[in-house]
């Protein structure tokens, strides 16, 4: 039994003058996938927080690296040492001049510094790597949380696509079997003319048919809404006119069992993989935190230029320093730091074992509907045939005289509701089959995909 369906007739969307697309000839599934892609705020946003956090991964690792920090400082003074400093720094100082003032209340000076310093982290007790760590995994959560938005979308799509090619296959089975119906009231109506036939006859055969009437009106009006429904879903309002490529049989990579759903699911799907990095990324957090508990060690260089106007060099001077710093007291800061990262890697180890749990249950519920959705199926199509055999009998019998007009009446309405349920069923099997694919972390589109 065929489970899958693939795409026929090809359909593109062009770009107008006007900048909407426009649908020369239909649409598939393939495009109002990529249409949804396009056009979805839920997946624009996952987007920009997978660029996010891959920048926030390489400002990480940034800190490790030597940094280089320019200065340019201009100040004027007359504090006496600060005087005497500022004109060794410009090399311009002079002992004659020096004995000859009264070096308590010297003329003030201008002083202009251009300094370029270079700092590098030699030892940070864990912060640095700890928030390597933490800003990778992150990214890769934010990448995985894009992979399901997209696989999201093309869920939500095919389910919409389905529901409207479903609406218009109703349509056309309304519309059969009020054409039917409408031929018996004829074969009636003829016989109640001739005599052989009660008026009550022909009133029940005209009350069936407008209540076929009413069929075709209501299954209209739901194609009208699950078209509107697709549009909103891909993100654009669709012609009316616009013709839906129609879907025929094709297998669906589905699991063997539910052993290897739950296998593929556990590997394979995104938000697992999303909920298994944040919970990497707190336990990192642990070890950053815990660095305060350490002292940090580094070194640094300097150049400085100075003189008594902007970007002079007349002096000039270099440093070479190293810098060991240690936190002894900071009130239990760095300890309450470590306990709330230690809760919070706890919150994020819950949630991940919660979202497998889900997704497990997700799997057995999918693997459990596919297999009624088939059962359903093979039930509506024998019923089917049932119903056409019936209504062909009493055709017969009601052409020989020996049926009345209500029997064939309600074969009638059995024949139409067995076609609508196995209607109904042949896509129930679709949304399970992809609803299943989904949850065992595969593409539910994979027509689309491959």
């Amino acid at each position: 039994m065929a489970t899958g369906l693939e795409i026929t007739g090809a359909a593109r969307a062009q770009v107008g003058m006007d900048g909407a697309p426009s649908f020369p000839d239909s649409l598939d599934l393939t495009h109002a996938i990529e249409l949804a892609r396009e056009n979805s705020p839920m997946l624009a946003q996952a987007r920009s927080g997978a660029e996010a956090a891959h920048t926030g991964k390489w400002e990480a690792r940034a800190s490790r690296l030597p940094s280089l920090t320019g200065r340019v400082v201009g100040l004027t003074t007359d504090s006496p040492a600060d005087a005497f400093g500022l004109q060794l720094m410009q090399e311009r100082f002079s002992f004659p001049a020096f004995t000859m003032s009264d070096p308590n209340d010297p003329e003030a000076i201008d002083h202009w510094s251009t300094e370029l310093e270079a700092r590098m982290p030699l030892f940070t007790g864990g912060k640095i790597t700890g928030a390597i760590r933490q800003a990778d995994r992150m990214a890769d959560a934010a990448g995985a949380d894009r992979d399901q938005a997209e696989r999201g979308i093309s869920l939500q799509v095919t389910n919409a696509y389905l529901d409207a090619i479903l609406a218009e296959e109703g349509v056309a089975l309304a519309e059969r079997a009020q054409a039917t119906t409408a031929k018996h009231v004829d074969r009636v109506r003829d016989l109640f003319e001739t005599g052989m036939a009660i008026e009550s006859d022909l009133l029940q055969a005209e009350v069936q048919l407008s209540k076929m009437e009413e069929g075709t009106i209501a299954a209209r009006s739901q194609t009208a809404i699950a078209r509107a429904a697709l549009g909103r879903t891909i993100g654009l309002d669709l012609p009316a006119d616009l013709p839906l490529a129609r879907m025929q049989g094709m297998e669906l990579p589905l699991p063997s069992s539910i052993e290897s759903a739950l296998q593929s699911a556990h590997a394979d799907r995104p938000d697992l993989t999303a909920a298994t990095a944040r919970s990497e990324a707190a336990r990192a957090a642990i070890k950053q935190a815990r660095a305060g508990y350490l002292p940090e060690v580094g070194i640094s260089g300097k150049l400085v230029w100075s003189d008594d106007h902007p970007f002079g060099s007349h002096g000039s001077s270099y440093t070479i320093a190293g810098q060991l710093q240690w936190s002894l007291w900071d009130w239990g800061a760095t300890r309450q730091r470590v306990t709330r990262s230690r809760h919070l890697a706890n919150v994020a180890a819950m949630e991940e074992r919660d979202k497998n749990l889900g997704a497990e249950l997700e799997v057995l519920v999918g693997w459990e509907s596919l297999q009624s959705a088939r059962a359903r199926l093979t039930t509506a199509t024998r019923a089917v045939g049932a119903a056409e055999r019936a209504m062909q009998i009493l055709e017969d019998r009601f052409d020989e005289g020996v049926t009345r007009i209500t029997d064939l009446l309600d074969a009638e309405t059995a024949l139409h509701e067995a076609r609508t349920r196995a209607l109904d069923a042949r896509f129930g099997v679709q949304r399970a089959a992809r609803q299943l694919l989904f949850a065992a972390g595969q593409s539910p589109a994979p027509e689309v995909e491959s």
